[in-house]
Parts: C-alpha cells; structure tokens; sequence
C-alpha cells in the first residue's frame, strides 16, 4: 500500500528562461511567501509593466507592504546559476523553452536536487530526445510524441495539458518530487 507523503517544502522558484516573466509574476502573486527569481538573458519592458499594475491595483499579501515584494529578475544566462542557487527547496519552471533550453533546466534541477520541475516544451528538433526524426505526422502530433519521449526519459509523473487556444504548445510536464512513497 502507498501512503501520501507531505509535499516538499519550497522556499524559491526559478522561472527560467522567463521571456516576458508572466509565469513567474503569477507565481509570486499566488505564493507570497515564496521568493521568485525570473531569470532570462534580457529583461523585457513588459515585466515592468505587469510589476507596476499589480502594485497599482493588487492587494498586499498577508506581511507585505505592496504586492510581489518577493518577486526579483535576473538577467543572465539561466544555465549559469551557481549550484547553491538550486536546491532541495527550489522549484525549477520553464515555459516554452526551445530546443536544448528545456533540456538544461530539467538535468539542472535534477542533478541539484531540486524540489521539483514543470516545463512546458516548445520547440523540439529531431534527434535531441534519442529520436531522430517523426515523419508523417501534423505538427501537433509531432509535438505530443516529443514531450511523450521527453517525459519518459526524465521521469515527469505527471502530464497535463493547457487549453490549446492559448498556446498550440500546451502540453506540461512535472517532475522530480512525488507524492506517493
């Protein structure tokens, strides 16, 4: 029989390769008691501008004195975060990483024992999940099979999937923790 065990204890979340940031403003927003790092090669004006309406019209989490006090950007390469930086207690994210990025950022957060990761892949090309090629398929069967692989081959124990009219990439995909012993 398995028992439930307690869900890891996270104290910080990586949204890496973060774009304009959304995902990890959200993320701040909704646990704010977490810090967030947003990290990306160049911080993009739309960042600034969803910090700026949310401390304009959100309310202040419980302890905070404006909105997403907890919520820092980082400009760098994301594969160059120091080993301390992900840990047991962090939680690695990435949306629409392409090709190699998703790669790195889930053997990242493996390889550091983090707490867990989701991603969101995006581009896939042949031959970088031991496939080396899908032939004869529509783009978004092509899309499923390569997030079924990259699953497989990392472990994700869950797969989901986002309303396919926001994204056409909309397939997520977590790992690294479990609730089940």
């Amino acid at each position: 029989s398995s028992s439930l065990s307690p869900p890891p204890v996270i104290t910080k979340i990586y949204d890496l390769a973060c774009g304009h940031g959304l995902l990890g403003v959200l993320l701040a927003y909704r646990f704010a008691s977490i810090k967030v790092v947003c990290v990306d090669l160049k911080q993009r004006p739309c960042f600034d501008h969803y910090l700026e309406g949310f401390r304009l019209h959100a309310k202040p989490a419980e302890g905070e004195s404006i909105p997403l006090s907890n919520l820092h950007f980082e400009e760098r390469d994301f594969a160059t975060l120091a080993d301390g930086d992900v840990d047991s207690t962090t939680f690695v994210a990435m949306i629409h990483g392409c090709n190699e990025a998703t790669k790195v950022a889930i053997e990242m957060a493996q390889e550091r024992g983090a707490a867990g990761w989701a991603t969101m892949p995006c581009c896939i090309r042949d031959g970088l999940y031991h496939v080396n090629r899908v032939s004869n398929v529509d783009d978004g069967t092509r899309h499923f099979i390569m997030a079924g692989m990259l699953a497989g081959i990392y472990g994700a124990h869950w797969i989901a999937a986002i309303d396919e009219r926001i994204t056409n990439r909309n397939i997520v995909l977590f790992g690294g923790y479990s609730l089940a012993r």
